[in-house]
């Protein structure tokens, strides 16, 4: 009787690690898939940008890009939102009904005006990511890779921001003050990517990040350097997109430590 007790108990015991296992994979796989979707939606969102703001500078449309971009934003977001969890289902639908009115509304704007829009739209989804990998980092018990993310993430934060204030002083290099605050706020980006080297050596040293940071020290330490609206866009973009790469390259570094490498980001 007391064997019969004891593998019962025992059947109990393994059912009961079975179910908890099948749940945390089945948990994991979705904080996985949703991560997926949402760098996928930012990625796709700086692309789009970059179409918009050559369709402003050159005047013409880049149409089969512009429509290729825009179907996949629409059914990533749609993707997003079919696999949302209930408890966050409301903060992806307000995502997803900002990136519908983003698609809707930039061929009514400006250049500064979608700078503004697209900029939030990715920032807005950078946030969402990071929530995503809190929630995961503070389910899985590693406490030097918490540490490790925020103090990484901070860094992140600090960049944008700093690239903000860089691209809202290029509408005023009209004048002499607006001219000198854009070259200041180019040596304090500088400095951002200085700092964001010690995250990921290899972003920043790329050909990209060397040619950026160049750019921006010489327009930091050239007062006759000719500004140029232009130009500036292009360099602002070229540092986001090196922001981007050191975010998505923490986030795969610890996607890989808890659960399975990053998938490779599909250029339109």
């Amino acid at each position: 009787m007391f064997i019969l007790i004891s593998l019962a108990l025992s059947a109990l015991i393994l059912a009961g690690i079975y179910k908890y296992s099948q749940h945390h994979e089945a948990s994991l796989s979705r904080k996985y898939t949703l991560i997926i979707k949402l760098r996928e939606i930012v990625h796709l969102c700086r692309q789009h940008r970059s179409a918009v703001h050559y369709t402003f500078q050159n005047h013409q449309q880049r149409p089969i890009e512009l429509n290729h971009i825009e179907t996949q934003l629409k059914k990533k977001s749609d993707e997003l939102i079919s696999m949302a969890h209930s408890d966050n289902k409301l903060l992806y639908r307000v995502y997803h009904s900002e990136i519908e009115l983003l698609l809707r509304r930039w061929a009514d704007e400006g250049v500064v005006k979608n700078q503004i829009m697209h900029g939030k739209a990715i920032r807005d989804g950078m946030f969402l990511l990071d929530e995503l990998m809190v929630c995961w980092l503070s389910e899985s018990h590693r406490a030097e890779l918490v540490e490790d993310y925020h103090k990484n993430w901070q860094t992140v934060v600090d960049s944008m921001d700093q690239l903000t204030k860089l691209r809202v002083s290029i509408q005023y290099l009209d004048t002499e003050a607006g001219r000198e605050r854009c070259r200041t706020e180019c040596e304090f980006v500088c400095r951002k990517l200085n700092q964001l080297a010690l995250v990921c050596p290899l972003s920043i040293s790329s050909p990209m990040g060397n040619k950026a940071v160049r750019n921006l020290i010489e327009i930091a330490e050239s007062p006759d350097y000719p500004l140029t609206e232009k130009e500036l866009y292009q360099l602002s973009s070229d540092v986001s997109q090196l922001i981007f790469n050191v975010y998505d390259q923490v986030l795969s570094d610890i996607s890989e430590s808890l659960f399975l490498p990053l998938p490779r980001l599909a250029f339109a």
